[in-house]
């Protein structure tokens, strides 16, 4: 007979672009994972649902197919998305049309059979994860940057995310530009810094100059190489993105005082981070009272799935794994 520890734990990321999920057991062993990239962010909310939902019921069948029992129980299911997630709802998420009438977790719970879910927002979830598994882990405060199809940062303090009064902390994407207007207010359904630095932003501006074949991550790579043309419309867009995301981290640091800042998100391959780096180093040692540690993402492109993972292991009420295990991570 199976018991409650034979049952599952299941992750869920709805993105811009991508939904994801994955299913582990209660040990932190992940027993399958699988997501949905769209070509294009955009689309309405209501409509990522059933592939969320249709990802989670394929992960569960390939966890089982691993397992000794022919039926598991789904202990907890967490589920993260972009925005303002609180209790009355979720608001501020441009890249998700119809999000803010949608309740995922109602959705989700009914169709896959639990009552114990948890919803929170993809960045802030992403930096328990990393602080949990990840290259946080032992800081007292430390902060995760998303740079993908939006712009967001998340803060671990004594371990538990900071999430502020109203639950927008560090939405770091409304951030003003250094170089000023004009922009887009969060009032006028803009976000000043993600409208100029965000993965979308920089392949709107490449789309715009006929180079629809790079993407935002190569153009920050082009803008930094020391041949490029300075007075190329691109490089001046890429090397402004790149100052305004050092300035960004400046600001975050001086704020917070983190040990570690880790970057990741769609946007910040390899190169990118190293580019970042390059660009962020000086302006942190010498602004900066205590310099924070830069570091890339230790979890991958997958930092928020698994922190749905991380919050619907707490939502479980069981022990967070000190380690997650790879057995059927698929495309995790």
């Amino acid at each position: 007979m199976a018991s409650d520890r034979d049952g599952l734990i299941i992750g869920i990321d709805i993105g811009g672009t991508k939904v994801s999920a994955c299913v582990a057991d209660t040990s932190g062993s992940v027993l399958a994972a699988a997501e949905h990239r769209a070509k294009q962010s955009g689309r309405e909310f209501a409509d990522l649902l059933p592939d969320a939902v249709e990802l989670a019921r394929r992960c569960v069948r390939e966890a089982v197919d691993r397992g000794p029992h022919e039926k598991r129980e789904i202990l907890a299911l967490g589920v993260v998305t972009p925005g303002i997630v609180t209790a009355e709802g979720i608001a501020l998420a441009p890249n998700n049309p119809g999000i803010s009438e949608a309740d995922p977790s109602r959705v989700l719970s009914r169709a896959l059979g639990t009552d114990r879910v948890s919803w929170a927002n993809d960045v802030k979830a992403a930096a328990l994860a990393e602080h949990a598994w990840g290259c946080l882990k032992g800081v007292h405060t430390g902060v995760f940057v998303n740079i993908g199809t939006g712009v967001s940062a998340g803060a671990v303090v004594n371990g538990e995310a900071l999430s502020g009064e109203h639950g927008a902390a560090l939405e770091i994407g409304s951030l003003l530009p250094r170089a000023g207007g004009p922009y887009r207010s969060v009032r006028e359904g803009g976000a000043p810094l993600e409208d100029q630095v965000s993965g979308r932003a920089l392949r709107d501006a490449c789309s715009a100059a006929g180079h629809e074949e790079l993407s935002a991550s190569d153009l920050l790579v082009r803008a930094h190489a020391p041949d490029v043309d300075a007075r190329d419309p691109l490089t001046v867009i890429g090397r402004d993105a790149l100052t305004e995301v050092a300035q960004a981290l400046v600001t975050v640091a001086i704020v917070l005082d983190p040990g570690v800042i880790s970057l990741g998100g769609g946007v910040v391959t390899d190169e990118v981070f190293s580019v970042v780096r390059s660009h962020a180093r000086t302006a942190l040692d010498t602004s900066v009272p205590c310099p924070p540690r830069l570091e890339m993402t230790a979890l991958g492109g997958s930092a928020s799935l698994l922190g749905a993972l991380l919050i619907a292991y707490r939502s479980w009420g069981g022990e967070v794994p000190e380690m997650l295990g790879c057995v059927g991570c698929g495309d995790l």
